[in-house]
């Protein structure tokens, strides 16, 4: 039995208003480990507001759409295979782009969960 272990919150970005369409924004990504033990790797869902796309698609993550909201949205379940100490804030390249797909739509992303991992199941 192990006692004690990673507790983890993930940052909210800045909430953008009234972007132009074709407009890109970029917020970092930034983790807290307020636990008491270090993690060797992080899942993390983020799911984008409605009329927003990602910018960029990277490999470390798996991205589909979100049917069950009122409106279709993105998201993307990322892994990060970078270890956590205790504390934080912890920030990780690259940051989380998208673009404004519809007119005064509110680019922004939010992060629904995030969790420690075992090495195994972080990267692809």
């Amino acid at each position: 039995m192990e006692v004690g272990g990673p507790l983890l919150d993930l940052h909210s970005p800045v909430n953008h208003s009234n972007v132009p369409v074709g407009s890109t924004v970029s917020e970092p990504i930034v983790f807290d480990n307020s636990g008491t033990r270090p993690t060797s790797g992080v899942e993390a869902l983020f799911m984008l507001s409605p009329g927003v796309d990602f910018t960029t698609r990277y490999r470390n993550c798996d991205y589909g759409t979100e049917t069950t909201s009122p409106r279709l949205t993105s998201v993307a379940l990322c892994s990060f295979s970078h270890g956590m100490r205790v504390g934080g804030p912890t920030s990780w390249p690259p940051r989380c782009s998208c673009t404004s797909t519809r007119p005064r739509s509110t680019p922004t992303w939010t992060p629904l969960w995030c969790r420690s991992v075992t090495p195994a199941r972080c990267g692809r």
